[in-house]
């Protein structure tokens, strides 16, 4: 990947403003204002990763940062820096070093431990892991881990693949905390949304009652649901610390699929409190997002069909339990249909929409108590 400066009259403001041209692509994203660079491609980014400091594109540069909210190593967002690559500006150290700073929002904080215990178990990682330096600040929510650019000459991507190295190892040692903090505690579901803002409430009104349809098929279990980064995280955790979470990941993906269903809310029978109020669920969700493809059209927009299920950033199941099922299949015949919900529901490798109800054994299992 070439990456080199243009000249260009700013379109905006008059006059003329440097910009970064990308394989011959000008990145209008990006600015590189008075030798600093705010980049906001990854792809440019990831360019520049290929040069070296002393490399002809980042004359004039001070140094350059990038932020990302949803890297793919880590659960929290990062603003990658590289600075003073040139040292024209007043500075403590002529080091210039590579810095993934790790923002955590401590209003949203939940963990079952102490902000001061997670930077303490980063710490005691990072201390194993040389020559990558570790720094936080006690009055905010920040963690740093840099490494120092030892050999001007070379590109910068061996010391960005080293932090992208020590931030999985951070990920496993955050999750070994929290199994530490939590042994004898149920297992949680969690599941990413990235709902567009036009149909985010109608949706996480229609999840906020999975809580209710689990109760309904006999299953207690808390839910809770947060907004991070313009992402919806939806929680599921079982009252009772054996419950198979299987169960429950195809109890969601019966209940995120149930209001595309051709005549699924038609066929619940108002007889049972469960299958009226699940109905009337159903059509609120669907009148909603109705309404909101119309104001879509209304602007012009291009839309895909408007269905809750497209919107889950979609992850593998946890491992499935034995469930069991009342027509055994011969070993020797491919089976086409899986039962999944004790038979109630059939994932199909060929229909159209991948799956179909087995709405009377459903309708069975869903019984509100008096």
């Amino acid at each position: 990947m070439t990456i080199q400066k243009a000249i260009i009259p700013d379109p905006g403001k008059g006059g003329m403003i440097e910009k970064l041209v990308v394989d011959g692509k000008l990145d209008m994203e990006s600015s590189v204002h008075d030798g600093s660079w705010e980049i906001r491609s990854m792809t440019t980014y990831i360019g520049l990763l290929d040069y070296g400091c002393d490399d002809e594109v980042f004359n004039g540069c001070w140094g350059f940062c990038c932020y990302d909210p949803d890297l793919p190593w880590y659960n929290h967002p990062i603003t990658m820096d590289v600075s003073p690559i040139n040292v024209d500006r007043q500075t403590v150290s002529r080091d210039c070093t590579m810095t993934f700073e790790i923002g955590i929002d401590l209003a949203q904080w939940n963990k079952p431990y102490s902000f001061n215990t997670l930077k303490a178990c980063y710490a005691r990682r990072c201390a194993n892991m040389s020559p990558i330096i570790y720094s936080d600040n006690e009055d905010d929510g920040y963690i740093r881990i840099s490494c120092t650019i030892e050999d001007r000459k070379k590109p910068l991507r061996p010391y960005h693949d080293h932090l992208i190295h020590c931030l999985v190892q951070l990920k496993d040692a955050e999750q070994a905390l929290l199994h530490e903090t939590t042994p004898d505690g149920p297992e949680t579901l969690t599941v990413t949304f990235n709902f567009p803002p036009e149909i985010r409430s109608a949706c996480n009104q229609y999840l906020m009652y999975f809580g209710q349809f689990l109760e309904d098929l006999g299953i207690l279990a808390d839910t809770s649901l947060r907004e991070n980064m313009n992402k919806v995280l939806f929680t599921v955790t079982p009252h009772n610390k054996d419950q198979a979470m299987d169960v429950i990941y195809e109890a969601l993906d019966v209940f995120l699929h149930a209001p595309d269903a051709e005549e699924m809310a038609e066929e619940l029978t108002d007889h049972d409190f469960a299958h009226y109020q699940w109905k009337m669920t159903i059509y609120h969700l669907k009148a909603q997002l109705e309404l909101a493809k119309a104001l879509l059209q209304a602007k012009d927009a291009t839309i895909e069909a408007l269905r809750i299920a497209n919107y889950q950033v979609r992850q593998p199941p946890p491992p499935a339990a034995t469930l069991p099922t009342t027509d055994p299949v011969p070993a020797a015949a491919e089976k086409e249909d899986e039962d999944i919900l004790g038979g109630a529901v059939s994932i199909t490798k060929y229909k159209a929409k991948g799956f179909t109800i087995n709405l009377p054994r459903i309708i069975r299992k869903l019984r509100r108590k008096k």
